[in-house]
This record gives C-alpha cells, sequence and structure tokens, in this order.
C-alpha cells in the first residue's frame, strides 16, 4: 500500500502542472547568463529594489520581472540593456519547428594558469580562480523544448576533474584518524567515516607552477558528469524543475546564508510560483550521506527541505522569509527508517518536527531596499540555533548574517557598479550532531592497485574522495569577512572587476569537534564567540578580471576572451600575544578562451 500512495504521489506532481499548463516558456535560465547581473543593474537603476534572489529563474519568470521596467523612463545606455535582456529572455533552441525545437551548442576551451607559490598553495580552493570557475576543454550541450510547456537540457565535458589518481589522499580511517583529521569517535561534522574513507589534501594540477586545461591523459578525466541537467515544465504564474546546477537564495558576493552558489552543483526539485508582488518556492536539495569511496548501496540520505516566501509591497522594498529543514533518513542499529511522504508538507511548520535524530531547522530573511535612484542597501540572516525561554543553554548559538550596500551609475556606454559587504558567523553555524548544514560529495576517480601485479602493470580501480563544503556561507562558521569591489560593464562587449576582501577565521573548523569533549554524536557546545580561542588565521584576497566578448564583431562563432590576476595572503594569528607567524603570500594568472559554435 505504501509503495502505491508513493506512486501516486509521483504521478500527481508531474500530472498536475501539465493539467494546468497555459503556454509560457520553461526554459531555466542558468546562473552563468549575464542577464542577472544586467537586470539587477538595471533595477538599481530605476530605484527598484532587487528581483527575486531565489535563482535560476524560468523564462516566464524573468519576464514578468522584466515587466516591472518603464520603458519610457530609460536613458539610452539603459535601453541598450534592456535590448540586451530581451535578445537573452526570447533567445530559443537553435532549431524551432511547428510544436517542438532542439539545439546543439559546442563549447572549446583553452585556458592556463600560473602561481608563484606552489609549495603552499597546493589545492583548489587555495585558488580564487579554482575548480568551480574553471572551463572544461570541451562541453556539448543540447536541449529540447515541446511548445512552451517543456524544456530539457543536458551536458557532455571533457576536461580535468577535481581529483585525479596523481593527487595525495589522507585516510579517513576512525582508528587511523591521520593526524587528527577525525574527532575522537570518527566523525566529521555529521558524517561517520567509512574505514575506507579518504580526502584529497594536496592535487597534482593545482599545486603546478604552470597548466592548461588540457588533460594529459583519459586518467586526469572529470567523471561527474553532466554538470547541468534540467527537466523543467511550466507556466505563466509557475515553473517546476528537477535538475543537476547551480542554484542559489540570496544577494550577497561573499556568499549566502542559506545556499550558495559556490559548489560545483545542486541536485534538487523545485515548484515556485510568482506573481508582481509574491512568490512562492519549495525546493528540495538531495545531498550525499555515503561515505564509502565504493559503489554500495546508501544507508544515508539527506534532503535540505526550504520553502520561501518573497514579498514586493513597494516598488523600492523586498523581502525574504524562509523557514527550512535538513531531513536524515539513516540506517540506525540495522533497521532502516521510512520515506514518510507527510513530512513533506510545504506549507508545514518544519521546526515543529521535533526529532532532533532525524531534523534540523533554520531560519531565514532577506531584506532589500532602493532608498534612491543607483542605490541599495541589503542584509541577509540566518538562524539555527539561539536559547528560547524555559530553555537551558546547552547547545551554543548558532546564526550568521551579511549586510552591503551597493553604488550603480552610467558611465561612457557602460554601467559601474560599487559594493560594500560585511558577513559574520557564529562557530557553531552549520554545525549540529546527528543532522547538519554541511555538503559532502563523492568525486569519482581512477586509481591504481599494484598488489600481486607484476612490477609496471597497473590494474586501474575505482574509488570516489571526499569533499566536504557548507552549502551556505563559503567559510562556514567562526567567520569574519569584508569586501570591497567594483565592476564596470558594456553589454554583450566588456566586464570587468576589481575586489579586495578580508578575511578572519577563528580555531573552530569543519575538522574540530562541536562538542567539549570531542564527540560529534553529542550535542554541540563549542565555548567562544567569533573569532573563538586564540589562533586565528587572517587573510587578504585582491583579485581583477577583465573579459572581452567578440560578439560586437562576429555573431559566430562566440569568442569570448578572459583574463584573471590575483594576489592572496595569509597568515596565523595569535591574539594573546597579537604577533604572526607562518606567512604565504601567492600571485595567480589565469588566461581563458573560449569559442561557441
Amino acid at each position: 500500500m505504501r509503495r502505491k500512495l508513493v506512486l501516486i504521489s509521483f504521478i500527481l506532481v508531474f500530472a498536475i502542472p501539465l493539467i494546468f499548463a497555459d503556454g509560457v516558456d520553461s526554459k531555466t535560465i542558468p546562473l552563468s547568463s549575464e542577464l542577472y547581473e544586467l537586470i539587477d543593474d538595471l533595477y538599481s537603476l530605476q530605484g527598484l529594489a532587487r528581483p527575486s534572489t531565489g535563482r535560476p529563474w524560468s523564462r516566464a519568470e524573468a519576464e514578468i520581472i522584466v515587466s516591472r521596467i518603464a520603458q519610457n523612463s530609460l536613458s539610452p545606455v539603459e535601453k541598450k540593456m534592456y535590448s540586451r535582456i530581451q535578445d537573452i529572455i526570447n533567445e530559443s533552441t537553435r532549431w524551432t519547428f511547428p510544436d517542438w525545437g532542439f539545439g546543439v551548442k559546442l563549447d572549446l576551451a583553452l585556458e592556463a594558469y600560473a602561481h608563484t607559490n606552489a609549495d603552499s598553495f597546493v589545492m583548489d580552493s587555495d585558488w580564487l580562480r579554482g575548480f568551480e570557475n574553471r572551463l572544461p576543454l570541451a562541453k556539448l550541450a543540447m536541449d529540447f523544448s515541446v511548445g512552451s510547456l517543456f524544456y530539457t537540457y543536458c551536458d557532455i565535458q571533457y576536461g580535468y576533474g577535481r581529483v585525479s589518481m596523481y593527487d595525495t589522499f589522507v585516510s579517513l580511517n576512525p582508528d587511523q584518524t591521520g593526524g587528527g583529521v577525525l574527532s575522537n569517535d570518527g566523525y566529521i561534522g555529521s558524517y561517520f567515516m567509512d574505514p575506507d574513507a579518504h580526502m584529497m589534501v594536496k592535487s597534482w594540477l593545482y599545486s603546478r607552477p604552470f597548466a592548461t586545461n588540457i588533460p594529459k591523459n583519459s586518467t586526469y578525466f572529470d567523471f561527474i558528469w553532466p554538470k547541468r541537467a534540467v527537466f523543467s515544465v511550466g507556466g505563466k504564474r509557475w515553473n517546476l524543475q528537477i535538475a543537476r546546477d547551480r542554484i542559489e537564495i540570496g544577494n550577497s558576493t561573499l556568499g549566502n546564508m542559506l545556499v550558495d552558489n559556490h559548489t560545483d552543483f545542486e541536485d534538487y526539485f523545485s515548484l515556485s510560483f510568482f506573481s508582481n508582488g509574491f512568490k512562492y518556492q519549495w525546493t528540495n536539495l538531495f545531498l550525499n550521506g555515503l561515505t564509502s569511496p565504493g559503489e554500495v548501496v546508501s544507508d544515508d540520505v539527506r534532503i535540505f527541505m526550504i520553502h520561501t516566501l518573497e514579498f514586493r509591497p513597494l516598488a523600492n522594498l523586498s523581502f525574504i522569509i524562509s523557514e527550512d529543514v535538513m531531513f536524515r533518513i539513516a540506517s540506525e542499529n540495522g533497521n532502516s527508517q521510512v520515506l514518510d511522504l507527510s513530512f513533506f508538507n510545504p506549507a508545514f511548520v518544519w521546526h515543529n518536527l521535533n526529532n532532533r535524530s532525524m531534523f534540523n531547522a533554520i531560519a531565514y530573511a532577506e531584506v532589500n531596499w532602493a532608498p534612491l535612484k543607483g542605490l541599495e542597501a541589503y542584509g541577509q540572516f540566518a538562524l539555527d540555533q539561539a536559547q528560547a525561554p524555559n530553555e537551558d543553554h546547552s547547545q551554543g548559538d548558532a546564526w550568521g548574517l551579511v549586510a552591503g550596500a551597493k553604488y550603480t551609475v552610467p558611465i561612457g556606454d557602460g554601467i559601474a557598479r560599487f559594493y560594500a559587504e560585511f558577513a559574520y558567523t557564529a562557530p557553531l553555524l552549520y554545525r549540529r550532531d546527528k543532522v547538519d548544514f554541511v555538503k559532502l560529495t563523492r568525486y569519482f576517480h581512477l586509481t591504481t592497485e599494484l598488489e600481486e601485479q607484476p612490477v609496471g602493470d597497473a590494474r586501474r580501480f575505482y574509488s570516489n574522495a571526499l569533499v566536504f563544503e557548507y552549502i551556505g556561507f563559503p567559510y562556514g562558521g567562526d567567520a569574519q569577512a569584508l569586501e570591497l569591489g567594483g565592476v564596470y560593464s558594456i553589454p554583450g562587449m566588456l566586464k570587468a572587476k576589481l575586489f579586495a576582501r578580508l578575511l578572519q577565521i577563528g580555531e573552530f573548523n569543519l575538522f574540530v569537534p562541536h562538542n567539549v569533549d570531542g564527540n560529534n554524536d553529542d550535542p554541540p557546545n563549542y565555548p567562544g564567540s567569533t573569532p573563538s580561542g586564540t589562533q586565528w588565521k587572517r587573510a587578504i584576497f585582491l583579485s581583477s578580471n577583465v573579459s572581452f566578448d567578440m560578439e560586437t564583431l562576429f555573431r559566430w562563432p562566440g569568442v569570448k576572451l578572459e583574463a584573471e590576476l590575483d594576489w592572496i595572503g595569509k597568515w596565523n594569528y595569535a591574539s594573546d600575544t597579537k604577533t604572526y607567524s607562518d606567512g604565504k603570500t601567492d600571485t595567480q594568472f589565469s588566461f581563458s578562451v573560449n569559442v561557441s559554435f
């Protein structure tokens, strides 16, 4: 009976949207599109509060957002921006037939990277232009549409993977703690490590003084693809997506508190309804809980259930409230949990699912205000844990915020944007026993086994290295950050960016137990406020990037040139003695040529 109910539920999820389809294109616009910055800048110049920060949008939602702009009040530069926006929104599949469409796109990219400190900066996370920002050598993308209702997209790529058999790994075996990588009981965050679990501590590619994006051979190949695969149906006021893609909820450049786009991809289901003054979005992120490097059945599945309500009471004011929960389905004592669909009520108050072994709720709020044309102020606040009346303080507070301001002004044929942001996160934000907000991704790679084989005759095996990331703010808890930056762009031609970032992180991090007794299976009671302890890490990031789009010179093929120069300085700081030590600096350069057919 339970299986029948599950089947019926999934049929309804797909059937109801099809029944009530009303003929508006459901194409999903990826976060990489320049559409989002163009609309954000045009809104600012018009004195409008930033449009929905739950992204990506469907084409139908983008049309509603653009309809708020008064065309008769646009300046010449703003008219060019508006025209560019309309071109992106109206772009269809390459070949269009009476009731369906089909498209194929091939991107060929050649990139080169160089840095001056290959001894200390040895991971992709040590680069400002890291794994998520680098382009594969080749990417083939296909998309299909059926009328205005249905859209799907999928890509295939060839390039370097995040990990390879030539990297240096550390064992995460609970019996071999690898120099303190694990807490006393074999956990990292709320994940219990498999005896064969391992993670990369030095990358072959990112530790080289000079490298390109041309793989030396197939052993370096990125096996995790497609990076983007979208199934979307939608109508005039709604959209449903089942996808692998980058998503975000928030408006921050430093990093969003709830869901940020710094990760490689997210697997998710999203259903949204939108109008001129209100948007409701229900999103479910499907997260891996498996720590084994092998091909085995997972006994730990996690779903981050998010529902957000966005309001625009005034043209220059918008805000979001969101209540969210991480739902863990795991085997305990040899018994498997059952997926209870009653937990998926998108109108429920999930905080009232009072089972801390299965759930952890987090609240989120965001505000965007445009007091004057060109000027914006915005902020985000996330709350995971706070002491309520009649409640003891056995668990530490967990919260974080981002506050920022932005000024946008036309200069010549382009638009300049200047911004300042500050972020603060309490040490225990995102960390809880049983269920937390840490993302675990298994990256497939080849390995070699020489046992019982003649010397030089290696037999290839498969394995998966673990990568830990925060779903929200990239630096996690116990962090303070300040960023000042500017962007100048001429739509369809030029974009130049500069920023400076200051970062300070306390002693607490992902590999420090959140419990004072060293057991991550116990409640989080790590003491102290940000920055915690006396041994802090401080860093300065300086970045410059310029890209040229050749579209104004020739429409086909599309050619884009990009260059980036970054400088990073890192130091250990002892707050009790006010002394610095172990200073490291690196100058990083990247160059890219991308051709689209």
